[in-house]
């Protein structure tokens, strides 16, 4: 078969054919990283992190389409691995909403900086949203899950 070899199954296969080697990828710490089921770190989350070594900067984004492409995975998967590398991993990976679109390694304090400010503006959006959506359900049903779910509560 054409491609690269296979580490989920140790053959060859074209799922892995050009994937992006920049030197030696870091390693996920098997004891925080979500585990396969014969107990090795995620392959998707393994292989996002060796592709982002050659998108570090904003200005050298991958898309999810591109993403896609190389790892033969959903949006969904992708984005999944991507939030478990930095929740989990502590790997300080940003998307950018203007172009170049997509997803990068921080290398400054300014990148740093859009991103959690994009991260912010996400949160008081769906904070709008939620909001208004209460007031919806409590016209339509008599019901105010406001203060259950504390969308009036300032921000921990």
């Amino acid at each position: 078969m054409e491609g690269g070899k296979c580490p989920e199954r140790g053959r060859q296969g074209p799922r892995f054919a050009g994937r992006v080697q920049a030197g030696p990828p870091p390693l996920l710490k098997k004891s925080r990283a979500r585990m396969t089921h014969d107990n090795r770190p995620d392959p998707v989350a393994q292989a996002i992190l060796e592709l982002l070594q050659a998108h570090q900067g904003r200005t050298r984004a991958v898309t999810v389409r591109q993403l896609q492409q190389r790892l033969l995975a959903s949006s969904r998967r992708i984005r999944r691995a991507i939030q478990q590398l930095v929740m989990t991993e502590r790997m300080p990976i940003a998307s950018s909403v203007h172009p170049p679109y997509g997803f990068y390694l921080i290398t400054s304090e300014s990148e740093a900086r859009e991103c959690l400010h994009q991260y912010a503006s996400r949160l008081r959006e769906l904070s709008r949203r939620a909001r208004i959506l209460n007031a919806v359900v409590k016209e339509r049903f008599g019901i105010d899950v406001q203060q259950e779910f504390g969308f009036d509560a300032p921000a921990r």
